[in-house]
């Protein structure tokens, strides 16, 4: 197994080679197309396997403030293509997709079905362009990046990556932490997982080091070149290229395979982190036990001696939610679709595994794509077998029979 390498940063070298602030930064490289060209291929030539679409915020629901919206497949399209060109075959182009600036509810007003078909929408259009896989990256929310997955992943079959950004608290700015968003996610199906932008590489490598103790899919990890300091009023990530190659060790070491750099980093950074690494093999990703998770915890789940009594989601659903220590498991149950706006408004109260459970299994796919995080499913619920291994396909739930 070798370490494989990611590109450095796109958006501020962009801004180095004279791009505007303010502007849609896709319309501007579509209009400008020789430099991302020529930055990227600097990408390829320092050793990167893989370089990022500059498809970041391409997205109709973040392109609608630059009334771009309608744009969204031929921007897409048109971007890769330039990736493509850079390559020239001699990396993969993933199709990089971020957030769309809106939060779901209850913290905002989009909903799951609004977030997921703006993706599918954005996927499409890089899937038919030719990406070789995605990567989800700079999320803040675990909602919202679940939704991304699920987005991509109803057009397309090819692997995903996916990284979130992690604030000092140690979680997103959303409130859930990494481990729980690598659980959700690798249940999902995502190929590889991670941390970008955030920090510089010592915070970085104490988050990679946590992940790894949990993870069995491969780590992402691409920190800016330090952190931000104000020069002539202009944040400048002030590592150079030798430096971030030598303190990028603690992030070998913390258990890091797919490696690259974000906020401040260039090709030269790239090319460092090439020459210190290529030779050296990274961590094999653990075998682990079977973990659930809620949006900011998770749960070793060892087997299910005996099962609490249902509740109902309805409006009081939020009184019966026990405090952590109080239970083993929170067993829900969805009786109508009414009682999913309760289910999204209660969730992110529960602090324990959920076992879920539904009326049908129709109201129970709505349910699972909801959660935000990995849950048990209520098997007296008795769907036919078929129907439920085909959802856990998609959504990555535990089943106790089969997974314990």
């Amino acid at each position: 197994m070798n370490f494989t390498f990611l590109d450095g940063a796109t958006g501020t070298n962009l801004m180095k080679a004279g791009m505007p602030r303010g502007v849609c930064v896709e319309k501007w490289v579509v209009d400008n197309p020789e430099i991302i060209i020529s930055l990227q291929k600097e990408y390829v030539l320092s050793g990167a396997d893989i370089i990022y679409a500059p498809t970041f915020g391409a997205n109709p629901l973040a392109l609608k403030k630059y009334s771009l919206d309608d744009e969204t497949e031929t921007l897409n399209k048109n971007l890769v293509s330039l990736s493509l060109k850079a390559s020239e075959g001699k990396a993969k182009v993933a199709g990089d997709i971020s957030s769309t600036g809106l939060l779901l509810a209850p913290m905002g007003d989009a909903s799951y079905d609004e977030i997921k078909s703006a993706y599918m929408r954005q996927a499409k259009a890089l899937d038919e362009a030719g990406v070789d896989l995605f990567i989800l990256e700079t999320f803040s929310s675990l909602g919202e990046c679940l939704a991304a997955f699920d987005g991509v992943r109803a057009v397309s079959d090819k692997d995903i990556m996916v990284s979130v950004t992690v604030e000092n608290s140690g979680k997103t700015l959303c409130g859930d932490s990494p481990e729980s968003c690598l659980v959700a996610l690798s249940a999902r199906g995502a190929c590889a997982f991670g941390v970008n932008c955030s920090s510089g590489i010592e915070s970085m490598a104490e988050i990679i080091k946590r992940l790894y103790d949990v993870s069995s899919i491969p780590l992402i990890s691409k920190p800016n070149a330090g952190l931000p300091v104000l020069v002539n009023g202009e944040n400048v990530f002030p590592e150079s290229a030798e430096s971030f190659a030598e303190k990028y060790e603690a992030l070998e070491k913390a258990g890091a395979s797919y490696i690259g750099g974000c906020c401040g980093t260039t090709p030269a950074h790239i090319k460092a982190l090439n020459n210190k690494l290529k030779d050296k093999s990274p961590l094999e990703p653990k075998k682990i036990g079977v973990y659930a998770s809620s949006n900011n915890d998770i749960f070793l789940i060892d087997k299910i001696t005996s099962m609490p009594e249902r509740i109902c989601c309805d409006e009081d659903m939020l009184f019966s939610i026990p405090e952590k220590d109080e239970a083993d498991f929170f067993r829900l149950y969805v009786e109508k679709n009414e009682d999913l706006e309760n289910f999204i408004e209660g969730m992110s109260s529960i602090e324990t595994p959920l076992v879920l459970g539904a009326s049908n299994i129709t109201l129970f796919e709505k349910a699972v794509a909801l959660y935000v995080g990995r849950c048990i499913y209520d098997e007296e619920c008795g769907f036919d077998e078929s129907d439920v291994l085909q959802l856990k396909k998609k959504y990555g739930f535990i089943i106790p029979s089969k997974d314990l």
